[in-house]
C-alpha cells in the first residue's frame, strides 16, 4: 500500500512522468546484501564515507544535499547526498571486502508519528536496491490493492 500511495502522490506532482500509478510485487533473493539494518555495514559505510567525503571536498567537490519535498518536510525525501555517497563508496567497500553486493537494503522512517510521542512513523518502509538483476527471482501483481 505504501508503494501505491507514493506512486499516486508522485503522479499528482507538476511535470510527473507517472500517468497511471501502479505497483508490482517482486520476489528478491538478497544474496550478498549491503544491509543498512546491520551495524556491520553501517559502521563500514561510516568509516569509508568519512574518508571519501574528506577526499572529495579536498579535491574541490561540492556535495549534494538531502532535501525535503516541501519547506516543512522533515523526512528528506530527496536523498541526493545519501545516494551520492552510497554510489561512490560501495565500489570502495566491495574492493576492500573482495565481493560484489547484489542488493542494498535500508529502512526509512517517514511520515507523522503513529500516535503522540511515538517513535514509530505512519509511512515507514524498507527499500531494496537491486544491483544484480539475477537477484530478481520473479514478479507478481499484488492482491488487495
Amino acid at each position: 500500500m505504501r508503494a501505491l500511495e507514493w506512486a499516486i502522490q508522485q503522479s499528482k506532482r507538476k511535470n510527473s512522468h507517472i500517468k497511471e500509478p501502479a505497483v508490482i510485487g517482486a520476489v528478491i533473493q538478497l544474496g550478498t546484501c549491503f544491509d543498512l539494518l546491520d551495524v556491520k555495514f553501517t559502521r563500514e559505510l561510516q568509516r569509508v564515507s568519512e574518508r571519501f567525503i574528506a577526499k572529495f571536498k579536498a579535491e574541490g567537490g561540492a556535495l549534494p544535499k538531502n532535501q525535503g519535498v516541501t519547506g516543512g518536510d522533515y523526512d528528506w525525501l530527496k536523498r541526493h547526498l545519501d545516494c551520492f555517497v552510497l554510489n561512490n563508496t560501495l565500489p570502495i567497500i566491495e574492493a576492500s571486502l573482495d565481493c560484489e553486493f547484489d542488493t542494498v537494503r535500508g529502512v526509512f522512517q517517514e511520515g507523522e508519528p503513529i500516535f503522540k510521542g511515538a517513535g514509530l512513523k505512519l509511512k515507514s518502509h524498507i527499500q531494496i536496491t537491486v544491483r544484480n538483476p539475477s537477484a530478481i527471482i520473479g514478479y507478481f501483481k499484488p492482491e488487495n490493492l
